[in-house]
């Protein structure tokens, strides 16, 4: 089955080049899934879910997380996560 839901959100990597430091932005996505999210490194099953929220920063950034019984796991995005978010708490009421 596909997904329900997806939210990108942004790795910021630090590297050297040419001697000279500088930060590369990916973008990559969360995708919630009937039984699972899944981001590019992990997967949590929804059962280990325990909450998702998110705070809004100072800049054009802010942070999504989720409160899994594995700890926290932040997620920095740029887009307003409110639908999935939503979409996570349908799935947890059935």
């Amino acid at each position: 089955m596909g997904e329900i839901s997806k939210q990108s959100y942004i790795v910021m990597d630090r590297v050297i080049e040419n001697n000279q430091q500088i930060t590369v932005q990916t973008r990559k996505e969360l995708y919630l899934y009937h039984e699972s999210i899944e981001s590019s490194d992990n997967t949590f099953l929804l059962s280990n879910v325990l909450d998702v929220s998110y705070k809004s920063g100072s800049s054009n950034f802010g942070v999504l997380y989720l409160h899994t019984i594995q700890g926290l796991f932040p997620y920095q995005v740029d887009t307003d996560p409110a639908e999935f978010i939503m979409k996570y708490y349908e799935l947890k009421k059935r």
